[in-house]
Order: structure tokens, then sequence, then C-alpha cells
């Protein structure tokens, strides 16, 4: 399962925070194969270290490299919120989205688009 994460995080830290949960539960328990996540469009803003729930999107983001979720986060969107320094802070790779999301769905990963 790719989780697509596009939500702006000061428009609803909730939709944000449940993407990362599904992603993090759907990994543990073992449901899927394999999980990822991607930060897309104004997704990339949980990078940014000035929202109000920063903290929790970094405790989420350290849990998901913990148990080996790899979470990337569009090149574009990075530079046009210029949080790249953030996303190198948070281990956040970035990455083509065009190209990362058609290499997902050509491995017959699902997506899930918050």
């Amino acid at each position: 399962m790719l989780v697509l994460l596009a939500t702006d995080p000061e428009r609803d830290t909730s939709r944000c925070e449940q993407a990362l949960l599904l992603a993090l539960n759907s990994h543990r328990t073992e449901i899927l194969e394999e999980v990822r996540v991607m930060l897309f469009g104004d997704g990339v803003r949980i990078l940014d270290p000035s929202i109000d729930a920063d903290a929790v999107f970094n405790d989420l983001i350290t849990r998901l490299h913990k148990e080996g979720v790899e979470v990337v986060a569009c090149t574009g969107n990075l530079v046009r919120h210029n949080l790249a320094e953030a996303a190198r802070r948070a281990a956040v790779a970035p990455a083509g989205a065009q190209v990362y999301v058609s290499a997902r769905l050509t491995e017959d990963f699902a997506v899930v688009t918050f």
C-alpha cells in the first residue's frame, strides 16, 4: 500500500495524523506485505517546524522509520514550500512524484490518498 498524503496539515491535522497512523498500523500488524508513504502537494507541510502539530508529525515519522516504512516527499513540493532542509532533518528522502508513484503502481501497490 502506498499512502499518498496530500492534505494540508494546518487545515486538517487529524486527517494527516490518520494517514500516518494507517501506514504505521498496517505495517505493524503485517496486514499488507509492504507499506510506503509519499508526502505530496500540501502534505509535505507536515515537515514544516512552524505548524502547531509539528511534534506529533515528527514522532509519527520517527516511528515509521523505526518500523522500516519508507517515507518520501515530492521534490517539487519540497522546493515550492521551502522544506528541503526540513526533509533532510527528518530523514525523508526527496522523490519525483510521477516516477515514484508510477513505479509503485507497476509493483501492484494500492494507493490510498489522504
